[in-house]
């Protein structure tokens, strides 16, 4: 009875696994399903074996009979369970570092793709990491049927690399819709991820970075010319590109822009002094810290950019100076800076309340994965009913504990960023303009640009501001090594685990056990 039962159970597991992974359609949770349903077959056929008889009774040509179609029912099942297995491919990496797994960047691209792409590795079979690299994208080909992958060794098939131009070991080729992007020498695979983001954009797009008021990027090092070094850590041997780290000063934006340029975007500074209109190549106009103010040709400048459906992106710190050409074009979209600094005594960086962390936002395409961003100094937005035809939604707000510095019996969220989209008020046409104003600057720079989600909020506004929607969850390089940055809250819950719970727990432990021997 009890082996009539597990039989039972092996094939009820069976079905409902099978019928699970249909419903679930495609995906790795319709994959396990389906290989649960093939191992609980698979058992149900061996037990079921066991019930066989050795010598079937009756005449010879009868027992032959049964003999062949016992086993031909053995066979059609196993191979059933094995093209349904194949069907629904599913991969379990096991290796400690799960060195056979591609990272999350390339994973999140592959399973958004809309279209065909073409992968072409030219690997050099003598590289292990090559080797590791070739087997993580064969296992999202299969999973993915819109990846077309070709590994070609490269000492093997010469001619091949002469067809398309490649001369150096590990270099793969992305091609998709007409377009192509070569990555030489990689066995990083999220840049294959950025690679394919590239090949999928229409055109190049440029970000213009205003000049002329002391922003970060005329300072030292704002050139361009950033210093790529190396860090040997744990994860950096695990995984290939992750000890690359920028060498710059705090304040750079040398982050930034290679962030960028991962993406596809194109840079170019801008001062807009010297330009009668801003450039028609400008896809972005990027305003980042400030020291000076505006003058009014330049807001006029502005603000005839963003009637023609231009896209804008202000980050101004506390000390960046909001005069009357600047604060006039906000006011046209009923926006205002308050001066003054955001002190947040519930949620900060470190023990240092001037640092605003926030760890919640309103649902935005700009934040949406966002865990947490940390903003060094900022200021508050002031928002009001805006015009006609124009869209104000608010990105983050400090917390109900947070207050200007002075002025602390004044407590209250306040909007610490806003995206603005619509129709420019006045405007001859309706040419939609987007903008992004942020209350601080210094989240972008080279400093902050690593910790935690920072990165990942000011790539994803560009990217919004450019209407670049494939695969919105990339996060952007960030070319530093990575840190746990916590919160005040944060790091007293973890005093409070390492130097109170856990020697309570001990002191605790003896005292039970000491008065039970007692």
């Amino acid at each position: 009875m009890t082996r009539a039962r597990l039989e039972a159970a092996l094939g009820a597991l069976a079905l409902g696994a099978a019928l699970a992974g249909a419903v679930m359609g495609a995906g790795d949770g319709a994959n396990i399903a389906f290989f649960i349903a093939w191992c609980a077959a698979l058992a149900l056929l061996a037990a079921l074996a066991l019930r066989v008889p050795g010598q079937i009774a009756g005449p010879t040509l009868l027992r032959r009979a049964a003999g062949v179609g016992l086993v031909a029912a053995a066979v059609g099942v196993a191979l059933l369970a094995n093209v349904a297995l194949y069907r629904h491919d599913v991969h379990f990496d096991l290796t400690p570092n799960r060195r056979f797994t591609a990272p999350e960047e390339l994973r999140t691209v592959v399973a958004q793709l809309g279209g065909e792409v073409r992968l072409t590795y030219f690997y050099n079979a003598g590289d292990d990491a090559a080797w590791t690299a070739k087997d993580a994208l064969a296992v999202l080909a299969r999973a993915q049927p819109r990846l077309v992958l070709r590994a070609i060794d490269l000492d093997k098939e010469p001619g091949a690399a002469r067809e398309f131009g490649v001369r150096a070991y590990n270099t793969i080729v992305v091609e998709t819709g007409g377009r192509r992007v070569q990555v030489d020498n990689t066995v990083d695979l999220r840049q294959v991820a950025y690679a394919i983001l590239r090949a999928q954009r229409e055109g190049g797009q440029t970000v213009c970075f205003v000049t002329g008021h002391g922003e970060p990027l005329e300072g030292p090092g704002g050139t361009g010319h950033a210093h790529l070094s190396h860090e040997e850590t744990l994860q950096s041997r695990a995984a290939p590109g992750e000890g690359d780290v920028v060498e710059g000063p705090p304040a750079g934006l040398d982050r930034l822009r290679l962030a960028l340029a991962a993406f596809g975007f194109g840079y170019r500074p801008l001062t807009l002094a010297t330009e009668a209109a801003v450039p028609a190549e400008c896809s972005i106009l990027a305003e980042i810290g400030p020291r000076a103010p505006w003058a009014p040709a330049e807001a006029s400048s502005v603000a005839a950019y963003l009637g023609a459906g231009g896209r804008l992106l202000l980050a101004l710190d506390p000390a960046s100076p909001v005069t009357e050409p600047l604060a006039g074009l906000l006011a046209t979209l009923a926006l205002s800076l308050p001066p003054g600094q955001v002190i947040d005594p519930l949620n900060h960086y470190g023990t240092a309340a001037e640092k605003v962390a926030v760890p919640y936002y309103p649902p935005h395409p700009i934040t949406d994965g966002l865990a947490l961003t940390i903003f060094p100094a900022v200021r508050p937005i002031h928002l009001a009913p805006p015009p006609g035809g124009v869209e104000v939604a608010p990105l983050m707000a400090s917390s109900q504990d947070s207050f200007l510095q002075g002025a602390p019996e004044a407590k209250g969220a306040m909007p610490l960023g806003v995206a603005v989209r619509g129709v420019w008020p006045g405007a001859a046409g309706e040419a939609e303009f987007r903008l992004v104003l942020f209350g601080s600057s210094g989240f972008l720079g080279n400093e902050y640009f690593p910790a935690v989600s920072n990165g990942a909020l000011a790539v994803g506004a560009l990217r919004w501001l450019a209407g670049d929607a494939a695969a919105p969850g990339v996060r952007p390089p960030t070319y530093s090594v990575p840190e746990i940055a916590l919160t005040g809250g944060e790091m007293r819950a973890v005093f409070l685990l390492v130097e109170g719970v856990l020697p309570g727990s001990v002191l605790l432990a003896w005292f039970l056990v000491w008065r039970r021997r007692r």
